[in-house]
């Protein structure tokens, strides 16, 4: 049996956004090109969260456990959009999604066991 989920097994990715965060927040301000290249490494890094979020069966096929509501497609938005400023609105939703979702999921976990 696997063991439970815990928002502290993925916390240091919510703290490196937090920081990544600033520095894309700023570029947008300052019009910076280099924008793209953070973006590009914030969506690294929620995929990584994801990962390490571990996965769960649904039906016949396994999700990320963190994944948010239409979180692939938003992701490919940000992808594809990665200069745009609702870009990075979109990844910071994601984040923040993602973090309650984490906050539940340890909640819920701690009551089974």
């Amino acid at each position: 049996m696997p063991a439970p989920f815990s928002k502290v097994n993925v916390q240091h990715h919510f703290d490196r956004w937090d920081a990544l965060k600033e520095q894309i927040h700023t570029c947008y301000a300052e019009r910076n090109p280099e924008v793209r290249q953070l973006v590009k490494e914030g969506v690294i890094l929620f995929r990584q969260l994801l990962q390490d979020g571990g996965q769960m069966k649904e039906g016949e096929q396994s999700i990320d456990k963190l994944m948010p509501l239409n979180g692939e497609e938003r992701l490919q938005f940000i992808e594809a959009q990665r200069h745009h400023h609702h870009a990075f609105i979109q990844l910071a939703a994601l984040f923040e999604e993602t973090e309650k979702k984490a906050a539940r999921l340890t909640i819920t976990e701690r009551k089974r066991s």
